[in-house]
């Protein structure tokens, strides 16, 4: 049975519940078409929202690295006179290194625990005598509904030659329900 209707005269007529019913009874292939393409229609308006959303939460800090060596912590400390700095907590992104967050769920800071030790593991087997060398660095951090992810690239100048060292990401739940947010720190 061909649709008699326009697709106006069909959406006016599914403004009424009781009408909506009887139609798609009679014609389930035009049912079918409107519920796609109203979830096709959905899922964009979402997609669109969710941008929106990440592209004003995107950040891009400065910060600074400090090495202590009598506990053997390697940090990476935001410096913003508009960021509150100080921690509300942390986030264990495996057993040496925590993410930091001020009450407002924007990361201040990264700690490397033991990380002479953790570095030297790692693919690259960084040396802690390089951090007295004021590493270059690059964080970006992307928290998203399920997840928060840091990726990392350390430049250390040993001898005036820059050697980069590109860290695993590191990956753990977003189990405190942070909200959206993709920052780099620099």
């Amino acid at each position: 049975m061909e649709n008699p209707f326009t697709e106006e005269e069909i959406k006016k007529r599914l403004e009424k519940p009781e009408k909506k019913k009887l139609y798609f009874k009679n014609h389930p292939n035009e049912a079918e078409k409107l519920m796609v393409e109203k979830a096709i229609n959905d899922t964009e308006k979402l997609v669109r929202s969710l941008e929106e959303e990440l592209g004003k939460a995107n950040l891009n800090l400065n910060a600074e690295t400090k090495y202590t060596k009598s506990d053997d912590t390697f940090s990476i400390i935001t410096k913003s006179n508009n960021i509150d700095n100080k921690r509300d907590f942390s986030i264990m992104l495996n057993e040496n290194v925590l993410l930091d967050f001020n009450k407002n769920f924007i990361p201040i800071a990264m700690r490397f625990l033991k990380a002479s030790k953790y570095l030297m593991n790692t693919k690259s087997k960084i040396d802690a005598t390089v951090f007295r060398n004021n590493p270059i660095f690059k964080l970006e951090i992307v928290v998203s509904e399920n997840n928060i992810k840091v990726e990392m690239d350390l430049k250390f100048k040993i001898h005036n030659k820059a050697i980069k060292h590109e860290l695993l990401p590191l990956t753990t739940s977003n189990e405190l329900n942070i909200p959206p947010i993709i920052a780099e720190i620099s």
